[in-house]
């Protein structure tokens, strides 16, 4: 039988190849399509914004070390994406952009400094912004399922995105989940409470990622159907 050492092992493999490749194909999609009209602005930011927070949480509360590698790996990708977000959409995205860059980060702010303010450890610290990414991250594709919602359609959206997204989250949280398990049962419950918003930011986006799919069913079926009617 596998040791929960090994399998932990593994999953984390299986997360770092999944979050390697999440974000390339949309940045292909981008660069093929020299647009970004299908993205929502306020999907990149938050996301971007997750994980930011992800990776100062990480580093602040002494994670598992491939998380620090993937947070970091993830803040290079966001910079990508947002880059193309503005050299494909003009003068007035950059605009727009830089405020909601402002207004995330005003918020975000006050939280840090009052912690910091009040708390004696980094671990402290760390654990407020932690659960901040957490809430950003289960908030961050909100945006985008409004976006299609409205837009009746998923055209512009790489559906390796949020494949490659569910299964880096899902074998993420296992992986975590294993390794508490590997642990001395007297460890298990100190070992749960720090890496809870890290479980929780990862496991509950797999929900938001499995309704993108349902969008993708529903918006893109219909239009097959014609296709092949007229045909």
């Amino acid at each position: 039988m596998i040791s929960l050492d090994v399998l932990a092992t593994v999953l984390s493999v299986i997360s770092t190849v999944c979050w390697i490749m999440a974000q390339v194909p949309q940045q292909f999609e981008n660069y093929k399509n020299k647009s970004t009209d299908g993205i929502s602005p306020q999907f990149l930011v938050l996301w971007f914004f997750g994980d930011l927070t992800s990776f100062v949480g990480c580093y602040l509360t002494n994670q598992l070390p491939f998380q620090l590698y993937l947070s970091s790996y993830f803040l290079f990708n966001d910079l990508v994406l947002l880059y193309q977000f503005l050299h494909y959409g003009g003068r007035l995205r950059a605009h727009s952009m830089a405020a909601m860059l402002l207004l995330i980060w005003s918020r975000l702010v006050p939280v840090q400094a009052f912690d910091t303010a009040t708390a004696t450890e980094h671990t402290s610290i760390g654990t407020a912004v932690a659960w901040c990414c957490t809430f950003i991250y289960l908030s961050s594709r909100i945006p985008q399922l409004i976006k299609n919602f409205h837009r009746k359609s998923v055209q512009g959206i790489s559906p390796l995105l949020f494949a490659f997204a569910l299964m880096g989250n899902l074998t993420y949280s296992l992986s975590i989940v294993c390794n508490a398990g590997a642990l001395a049962a007297g460890a298990r419950a100190s070992f749960f409470k720090t890496e809870l918003p890290y479980i929780l930011g990862s496991s509950g986006t797999v929900l938001f990622d499995i309704l993108y799919f349902y969008q993708r069913w529903l918006y893109v079926r219909p239009h097959t159907y014609m296709v092949l009617v007229e045909e």
